[in-house]
């Protein structure tokens, strides 16, 4: 779950965020087709590096018209980088294995980013609770056997892949930097969070397990 500007999307920790480990239990089931559609709450949240600030998930958190400056700058700038570059640079556009890398990095980060949703179920949530509830607990299966924080890791790396897509030198280095700014305070802080609501057996998993975004243990 991140920016482009100060005020608000680069708020690490704001009191409504999201967690990838935990959450707060939802009636709404889960519908593996839903991934595909932009519009569901289940549906990867793009470039925006707002995630700590969707809170409840709606069909229009996730439209481009409202979801906030850090979004639509981060969307302008990349296309407008790769029409720019198209026109005077087209030889920046021809590189096949490029781009070839770029669409296996976005398909790989919205697969691990929808498979953690999917599997840590009640447990995922976009509101990250301050206070342990009822019915939390620390998800250690699936792919969070492997990867801590695997739905930073999908959007991580889905961020990344739309770059290398397109083509995009300069944007690649901005959503490098921003991403993992906004990721690497986030992670920190929810961490502290986590420890104090499971303790050492968190502390245990953390040991065991590697976030797989770079500088980021």
């Amino acid at each position: 779950m991140a920016s482009f500007t100060s005020d608000p999307d680069w708020t690490p920790f704001p009191q409504r965020s999201s967690s990838r480990s935990y959450g707060v239990s939802r009636s709404t089931q889960f519908e593996p087709a839903a991934y595909l559609y932009p519009n569901h709450q289940f549906a990867l949240d793009g470039i925006a590096l707002r995630a700590g600030l969707l809170g409840a998930a709606t069909a229009g958190a996730f439209l481009l018209t409202s979801n906030g400056m850090a979004y639509n700058i981060a969307h302008a700038s990349a296309f407008t980088e790769a029409a720019v570059e198209w026109y005077f640079f087209p030889g920046l556009k021809t590189h096949r294995a490029l781009t070839a890398f770029g669409v296996i990095l976005v398909i790989l980060g919205q697969l691990a980013r929808s498979y953690a949703m999917a599997h840590a179920g009640t447990n995922f949530s976009h509101v990250v609770v301050m206070n342990r509830e009822q019915g939390h607990i620390l998800v250690k299966t699936g792919i969070y056997a492997y990867i801590r924080h695997p739905s930073y890791f999908g959007f991580f790396w889905w961020g990344m892949g739309t770059q290398f897509m397109l083509g995009n030198p300069v944007c690649a280095v901005g959503y490098a930097l921003a991403l993992w700014k906004f990721f690497s305070s986030r992670i920190r802080e929810e961490e502290k969070l986590l420890i104090g609501f499971f303790g050492e057996d968190y502390v245990q998993y953390r040991a065991t397990t590697m976030t797989l975004i770079p500088f980021i243990k």
